[in-house]
Order: structure tokens, then C-alpha cells, then sequence
């Protein structure tokens, strides 16, 4: 059996929450879908978990390059915003 990523796992089951919710009439009473939730809820937590964990092991290094990758970011953006911008005309002198 091949294994299961955790993102694919965390699709299959929040897709399956909305589809039995959608589905029941009162979802709040259904322990399966409730079980469901909770699958889900701990998987996010992991994650959430897992992020923080790998964050927090690179230090500063990490929030070296979450500014450096904001600042590219913005800087195409800037970019065309100044292309999108109609150009002033420079006042050529008048023929006299």
C-alpha cells in the first residue's frame, strides 16, 4: 500500500466533511461526521505543529528570507503599477 501525504489526507477528509454535511439534516448529531471532524481537526494541528517546529529550528535564517521573499514580492508590483500609471507630458516650449 502506498503511503498517503499528509496534504492529500487532509483534502480527502475535508472534502468528505463538507460532502456529509451538506448531506445530513442535523450534522451536529451524527457521531461519524464528528469523529470526522476531529481527524481532521488533529491532522491541521500536526501540520500547524510541524510548520512551527521547522520555523522556529531555522531561526533567524527564516525570517531573513520571509523578508527577502516580501520584498520581491512587492517590488514587481511597484513595477507595474508605475508601467500602468498614464505618463505625465512634459511641457515642451511653444514656438514663438
Amino acid at each position: 500500500m502506498a503511503k498517503i501525504t499528509r496534504q492529500d489526507d487532509e483534502a480527502r477528509l475535508t472534502a468528505r466533511v463538507r460532502e456529509r454535511t451538506g448531506a445530513k439534516d442535523t450534522p451536529e448529531k451524527d457521531p461519524a461526521l464528528r469523529s470526522l471532524r476531529k481527524r481532521l481537526k488533529r491532522l491541521q494541528r500536526e501540520r500547524r505543529r510541524l510548520e512551527a517546529r521547522k520555523r522556529h529550528a531555522m531561526g533567524k535564517k527564516a525570517k531573513a528570507e520571509a523578508k527577502a521573499e516580501t520584498k520581491t514580492e512587492a517590488k514587481p508590483e511597484a513595477k507595474k503599477a508605475e508601467a500602468e500609471a498614464p505618463e505625465a507630458k512634459t511641457a515642451e516650449p511653444a514656438d514663438v
